[in-house]
């Protein structure tokens, strides 16, 4: 959009509340969790993990048989309340992108809130999503990749430990609703600012006549 216009553009990123996201105990144990809805169509993380070995746990609506492996749907709603507890005690949080975000480059919330709960992510690969969050998001580029990747970190708790600590630093440091809304305002107060001084406001004719609607009246045949 940048090179269509000519007034400065800037992309305002996804972002998290990180008094609701954050590090909490108490939340169910899996190895692979992934919380999203199904909407009815196939989720391409969740076909990449048809066959694994592992404790994978989806959580969301509308996951049919032909969608997700029953063994796999623990249920149908997370409260949103509750989320972070889920989150902040997988060993694994999972994330894909619908086809449109991954090839326009937009990044899903989910990152922002599984980080700043302390989770160690594993998404599909989408542009930008690196520097985003300055690597703390393991990515994959096909499924091929997905469950070597897995394996590796599961196998790693150490390094799923610093890669979340350091995702959720990032988190904290760029991304929540307060950096979203110091943005707006570093662009909107100057533009009030700059607003002309003594605008004068007049006031609308004490009364307007107005043509009265027709009435009309339906008849039976």
């Amino acid at each position: 959009m940048a090179d269509q216009v000519s007034v400065p553009v800037e992309s305002l990123h996804q972002a998290t509340d990180p008094e609701r996201f954050r590090p909490l105990p108490g939340g169910p144990h899996h190895e692979l969790l992934f919380v999203a809805s199904s909407r009815k169509v196939r989720r391409r993380i969740v076909d990449d993990l048809a066959d694994t070995k592992y404790d994978l746990a989806i959580y969301g609506r509308d996951w049919t048989p032909d969608l997700a492996n029953g063994r796999f749907v623990k249920g149908e709603v997370v409260k949103n309340a509750e989320l972070a507890r889920y989150y902040s005690t997988a060993d694994i949080v999972l994330n894909d992108h619908w086809d449109d975000m991954r090839i326009e480059g937009f990044l899903s919330n989910r990152l922002y809130d599984a980080l700043a709960c302390g989770a160690f992510v594993v998404s599909d690969l989408v542009d930008g999503i690196e520097d985003e969050f300055d690597g703390a998001v393991a990515t994959y580029g096909s499924q091929p990749e997905l469950e070597p990747l897995i394996a590796r970190y599961l196998a790693d708790p150490g390094e799923r430990q610093r890669l979340a600590d350091h995702g959720r630093s990032i988190v904290l440091e760029r991304h929540t609703f307060d950096h979203r809304v110091q943005a707006l305002c570093a662009v909107a107060d100057p533009l009030a600012r700059a607003r002309p001084q003594g605008i004068e406001i007049v006031a609308p004719p004490a009364s307007i006549e107005v043509d009265a609607p027709v009435e009309s009246e339906l008849v039976a045949s």
